[in-house]
């Protein structure tokens, strides 16, 4: 793909990501999508007793797998466009750098503390090596396939 042509996709692709990112905010912010677009991370958060960017990364890592599975199979299990995942994905990692930087700036800091609970193992982290496994195991098994045994791990 030439560079022009690049330029021209990757415009479309963000004018149409930004527009359908605004529509789904007021749906995803319990109405107060003008307020704090954040609010359904922190709400569930504090609920659930976790910081709210863990409960962002862990709606971010729906998309990442669906990714990953398309990647691997080149293929959508789902009605929803790789494209719409893809968009996502992006809005997620948005909404982190933002929350970040809300965390930071209200406790009045350049850079949030790590997520590391003294005697806890760090969610993040093994959220991560879970991700990590599942994908260990989806490419074993695409490599089953590919070389013809027939069968791949989990009796696929």
């Amino acid at each position: 793909m030439d560079v022009k042509t690049y330029n021209g996709e990757v415009k479309a692709f963000l004018e149409n990501f930004l527009n359908l990112a605004a529509s789904k905010r007021e749906e995803y912010t319990i109405g107060r999508g003008d307020t704090d677009v954040h609010t359904n991370f922190k709400s569930i958060g504090q609920r659930m007793k976790l910081d709210p960017k863990i409960v962002l990364w862990n709606y971010a890592l729906k998309h990442v797998d669906s990714i990953t599975n398309f990647v691997i199979s080149d293929k959508t299990f789902s009605d929803e466009k790789i494209d719409g995942r893809l968009g996502d994905l992006i809005m997620y990692c948005l909404l982190l750098h933002t929350l970040i930087l809300d965390q930071a700036q209200q406790r009045n800091e350049e850079t949030p503390p790590p997520n590391v609970i003294p005697g806890k193992p760090d969610p993040v982290r093994e959220i991560a090596r879970l991700r990590r496994k599942k994908i260990d195991e989806l490419m074993n098994t695409k490599a089953d396939i590919k070389e013809g045994s027939g069968r791949g791990q989990g009796g696929v």
